[in-house]
C-alpha cells in the first residue's frame, strides 16, 4: 500500500493483467499493445496521470498484487464477494454485453445433445458459459479490425 501512496503521489498507476492474451484488447505477455494500452493510456492522461506499467502476472498473481497494491486496477476483472474485500469496481466505458439469440420458438437447452447444430455467441472477453461444451462445435470468426477503425 505504501508504493501505492507514492505512485498517486508522483501521479501514475499500475494496471494488471494475466499473461494470457484477450485480443483485440492485449496481446499476449510480454507484448501489452491492444485496446487497454490506448484506452487506459489515454483515459490516465485526460485526468493528469500516466499509465505506468502495465504489469503481466500469472492470474492469481494479479489478484494478490490487487490486493497488496502493487498493482492499481485490473480490467475486466468479475465481481465476486470475496474480491469485494479488496476492490471495489466502477464503471469504465467499456461496455460488454450478453447476447442470446434465438429461433421464434426456443427450446431449453440442457445437455451438449440440445446445443447441437446452434452457435454461441460471445463477447469479446465474455467467461466461457458453456465450459463441458464440445469445442469441436465451435466455430471461429476472424476479427476485422472495425474497432480501430472508429466503427
Amino acid at each position: 500500500m505504501h508504493s501505492q501512496f507514492f505512485r498517486l503521489k508522483k501521479k501514475v498507476i499500475r494496471m494488471g493483467y494475466r499473461t494470457t492474451d484477450k485480443l483485440p484488447y492485449i496481446k499476449e505477455s510480454p507484448d501489452n499493445s491492444g485496446f487497454f494500452e490506448e484506452y487506459f493510456g489515454a483515459t490516465a492522461k485526460m485526468i493528469g496521470y500516466k499509465l505506468e506499467q502495465i504489469v503481466r502476472l500469472p492470474k492469481m498473481r494479479v489478484l494478490f498484487a490487487l490486493e497488496d497494491g502493487t498493482v492499481d486496477f485490473y480490467p475486466m476483472f468479475a465481481f465476486d464477494e470475496e474480491r469485494s474485500k479488496y476492490a471495489v469496481w466502477c464503471k469504465n466505458g467499456i461496455q460488454q454485453r450478453d447476447i442470446a439469440i434465438s429461433k421464434s420458438t426456443p427450446k431449453e437447452l440442457h445437455t451438449e445433445r440440445d446445443i447441437k447444430g446452434l452457435t454461441e455467441i460471445r463477447a469479446l472477453g465474455n467467461p466461457d458459459y458453456l465450459p463441458s461444451f464440445n469445442k469441436n462445435y465451435t466455430l471461429k470468426f476472424p476479427l476485422q479490425n472495425w474497432m480501430w477503425n472508429g466503427r
